[in-house]
């Protein structure tokens, strides 16, 4: 997906936070190396590190197959970001498509690079989507949570 941005926006970069799972992470580390590619591996990161980094990019990139309702798109949400995921699992329900992110196929750089690029191209949109997202996660604060769940469980 880089590789396909690159060449109309030379100085995007890429910085892939998480925690290693598996060898994937190997193998992403040695094909940003083969082909010259600007991403940064910090790996696992404190929540204060997280936010930090956050500060410094302008669009989330959820590439996952699989997932439900990660916490990091919640946290991306609240700090305001944009959203670029992929449409698995139980991510439509958690981003409702162009209202407060954009959803793509899994496996498809083209579309998660046009995705990008229609952020880029169109920045009061990308601001307008970010907005939403604000306002919906803020249905996950624990402080209103809370009171749910104890609604739920004293019945």
């Amino acid at each position: 997906m880089l590789e396909l941005l690159l060449p109309d926006h030379p100085t995007a970069e890429l910085c892939m936070i998480g925690p290693v799972k598996d060898d994937s992470w190997k193998e992403c580390i040695r094909y940003a190396k083969l082909h010259r590619l600007p991403v940064r591996f910090p790996g696992r990161l404190a929540k204060e590190e997280w936010t930090a980094i956050a500060a410094d990019y302008d669009i989330f990139l959820n590439t996952t197959n699989i997932d439900n309702t990660p916490v990091s798109l919640i946290e991306v949400m609240a700090l305001g970001l944009p959203v670029v995921s992929t449409k698995v699992g139980g991510l439509p329900y958690l981003i409702s498509a162009d209202i407060d992110g954009m959803l793509v196929p899994p496996n498809d750089p083209e579309r998660m690079a046009a995705a990008v690029k229609n952020l880029l191209q169109d920045p009061h949109r990308a601001a307008e989507r970010t907005r939403a997202a604000r306002n919906k996660v803020g249905a996950f604060d624990w402080e209103r949570v809370k009171h749910l769940w104890k609604g739920v469980l004293s019945s």
